[in-house]
């Protein structure tokens, strides 16, 4: 378990980044008690707590690749980055890190941008910044293991992996007070939980499972790019091109 955070700012000083993902970290040290890193780039400023657990000495985040301009913090874990590894030496030659599956998603998006997400195994939530582009890009895993939450606000985008370090940040440092959302309230109480992008603090999401989020230009763009009905549809497709003999 690691903590992720970002704000990608309209007009916040370097300065000022700093002092938010320094508070973030405080936030989240608990996620990932080994490490903390930061990332600034004009108006983005990225964190990350880390919890170490393969590649300890070279995984340290946020990851640069300095040649591609992309940046990643990355919570969760690729289960099949070996074999992606295997399969993307075709097109490197050189890695940053030992075996770390944080760079192969760096690698991935480098070649397919968007499209890295499909060939992803496993539970995560990340974040990478295309420095070249301008571009900030989100995903989340199939089954929403990991939490990745978002808020606009008149001083920029936030996004963190709980929520509470949302609330805090727009609090004690932006000046703005969270509130309830009461048309959500009864909904909670009934089912334990909201249905959708919402949560019963107003103006505060989660992006769903099997989703990512692209922003690029002030322009949001939303991809569901699984959903299990559609894995159900499709499998059933290959199923019935089967020539099944009893």
């Amino acid at each position: 378990m690691c903590g992720i955070f970002g704000f990608l700012s309209n007009n916040e000083s370097s300065n000022k980044l700093k002092k938010f993902c320094d508070f973030a970290n405080q936030l989240q040290i608990h996620r990932g008690p080994d490490e903390t890193g930061q990332f600034f780039d004009k108006n983005i400023g990225l964190s990350h707590t880390r919890l170490s657990i393969i590649d300890i000495e070279k995984g340290s985040q946020p990851l640069t690749d300095k040649k591609s301009g992309l940046t990643i913090i990355f919570n969760g874990e690729i289960v099949n980055y070996k074999q992606l590894k295997k399969d993307l030496n075709k097109s490197y030659q050189n890695f940053l890190t030992n075996h770390s599956d944080t760079e192969v998603i760096l690698k991935l998006y480098e070649l397919y941008e968007d499209k890295c997400i499909n060939y992803l195994q496993g539970m995560f939530s990340f974040a990478i910044w295309d420095a070249n582009k301008k571009k900030l890009f989100l995903a989340r895993d199939h089954l929403g293991i990991k939490p990745l939450y978002y808020c606009d606000t008149n001083y920029g985008f936030i996004f963190a992996s709980e929520i509470k370090t949302i609330c805090e940040i727009k609090k004690k440092m932006l000046k703005i007070e969270n509130s309830i959302n009461e048309n959500l309230l009864n909904e909670y109480l009934v089912f334990g939980n909201i249905y959708g992008d919402q949560t019963l603090l107003k103006g505060i999401c989660n992006l769903q499972a099997g989703h990512t989020l692209s922003i690029e230009s002030e322009k949001k763009y939303f991809n569901k790019y699984w959903s299990p009905s559609k894995n159900i549809d499709d499998n059933l497709k290959n199923e019935s091109e089967l020539n099944i003999v009893d």
